[in-house]
């Protein structure tokens, strides 16, 4: 589905919106109408939003919208709402695109609004369904304390480890495989150690207070034993566990885990441990190319236990290839038997950099109804666990456009995951592929400095990457 604009400069926003409505949105920009055949016309006349839907060349219908707040929302909803009742599909977060829903309740919430007003706007004004804007709500209010008791002078790191035993079929994340570049790692972590001493000393010399570490990955715990414990030895020269609200490694992938690589962690202080099987099917956990099976899962999670991990956060995908809600309901049964503390929920995103983009034919995927019955079910299966819904995210190319939400009992809250999620906390990112986020408290706004991805550039690089931080930090005081 193409698109033509008139009298405004908000392409973005209708070229999202119509990839709410299409599963491969391949929609180009036409010059002038007369070179459209199948496509939305988007134009502001006056004081309103003339949108327009042609096939063959011919009007099929047309939805007119007076401009009440801002001719950005007004070009979404009016396109939206054409499209909707065209295609006869209603999206559950309405004219919301790559946002953190709960961010919404959150600034309205902070300017003095009322719950059953925050709801009333988000579907009045983003056309967002019911029960989606209570969970939003709901996430921000289950955030509050912890956004309240974050200093203003303080900020989050993350630490990316991007490497991994072998590619999931689903994953588009930067990755690398980790024999490939095992002569290459001594090289990595002294890049690694440079960003470290610049933050560290940034952050002593500055009066400001790091609050979270967040390893991740790829599969931090790929690395052998030598190479973890190198890295722990660095986080503790470095920064201080012990003063950190929250430490937590991702153990993603239970075939990479040893009773070893679980004591260094421990030994070094990490407090919190993120353990993913994505499913607990083994005929699934063998189509997405997990390399592990169920029996690695509860061995290692039942030894991270008697290790001492009590925060153990597991990872669940809904939507993965081939898997019914009946299959889905069978791991919800197994975690329920568990008594987790920590689940996040994602809905499967099918991303262009991922394995699985030139393999779609050979599987089945739920359609909008079946994943829905699957979000429902896990939300049913969260509340019998005892988790409350703390931080949620959505991407692009989600199925169904759903959501990812984080579940936990209140005392196992993700401190990292809700600042990175709600932007309201400077994040600074060290490691090949990271993102720095830094937040201008004064003027509620965000700057993203980016890592180069690739290793060896990374390697060869990383005085520019310091000084992409170093020019931020000194131009900018980001804690007034």
């Amino acid at each position: 589905m193409d698109y033509y604009i008139c009298g405004h400069s908000h392409e973005y926003d209708i070229y999202n919106v119509i990839g709410i409505f299409y599963t491969v949105n391949k929609s180009s920009r036409l010059e002038n109408k007369c070179d459209g055949v199948d496509f939305v016309s988007s134009e502001i006349i006056g004081d309103e939003c003339i949108t327009t839907l042609y096939e063959n060349k011919r009007i099929k219908d047309v939805n007119v919208l007076k401009i009440e707040d801002t001719v950005k929302n007004a070009v979404k909803k009016s396109c939206y709402v054409l499209l909707s009742k065209n295609l006869n599909f209603e999206n559950p977060w309405g004219t919301l695109i790559g946002i953190k829903p709960s961010k919404i309740p959150s600034d309205l919430y902070n300017q003095g609004f009322k719950d059953s007003e925050i709801l009333e706007i988000m579907q009045n004004k983003n056309l967002v369904r019911l029960d989606k804007a209570e969970l939003a709500l709901n996430v921000y209010k289950n955030q509050i304390e912890i956004l309240k008791n974050s200093a203003p002078n303080s900020c989050g790191v993350y630490i990316g480890i991007p490497f991994c035993p072998t590619r999931c079929l689903y994953c588009s994340f930067p990755s690398f495989l980790i024999e490939k570049y095992a002569e290459k790692m001594s090289d990595y972590f002294d890049a690694t150690e440079k960003e470290m001493i610049f933050i560290s000393n940034y952050a002593r010399e500055n009066n400001i207070t790091i609050e979270t570490l967040y390893v991740g990955g790829g599969t931090p715990t790929s690395l052998g034993d030598c190479d973890l414990e190198k890295l722990c030895n660095l986080i503790n020269k470095y920064f201080n566990p012990s003063e950190l609200k929250e430490f937590t490694v991702e153990a993603g992938r239970p075939d990479t885990i040893t009773k070893s690589k679980l004591e260094i962690l421990k030994k070094y202080g990490v407090g919190r441990l993120s353990i993913n099987p994505q499913t607990l099917n083994e005929s699934t956990l063998k189509k997405i190319e997990r390399n592990h099976t169920l029996e690695d899962f509860y061995d290692k999670y039942d030894l991270a236990q008697q290790i001492g991990f009590e925060n153990i956060n597991i990872d669940i995908i809904l939507g993965l290839p081939d898997e019914n809600i009946n299959l889905v309901e069978n791991t919800f049964e197994n975690l329920l038997e568990l008594k987790v503390n920590s689940l996040t929920v994602h809905t499967l995103s099918i991303k262009r950099g991922s394995n699985l983009i030139s393999k779609l034919e050979n599987y089945y995927f739920p359609n909008f109804s079946d994943m829905e019955d699957m979000i429902n079910l896990s939300m049913k299966y969260a509340d019998k666990m005892g988790l409350r819904p703390y931080y949620m995210y959505r991407q692009k190319n989600m199925i169904g456009n759903f959501e990812n939400v984080g579940y936990a009992k209140k005392e196992f809250f993700g401190v990292y995951n809700i600042q990175m999620m709600e932007e309201r906390q400077t994040v600074l990112g060290i490691g090949a592929g990271t993102t720095s986020k830094f937040y201008f408290r004064e003027k509620e706004l965000l700057k993203r400095i980016f890592n180069v991805k690739n290793i060896e550039e990374y390697i060869s690089r990383i005085d520019e990457m310091i000084d992409r931080k170093k020019k931020v930090l000194e131009e900018e005081n980001l804690w007034l």
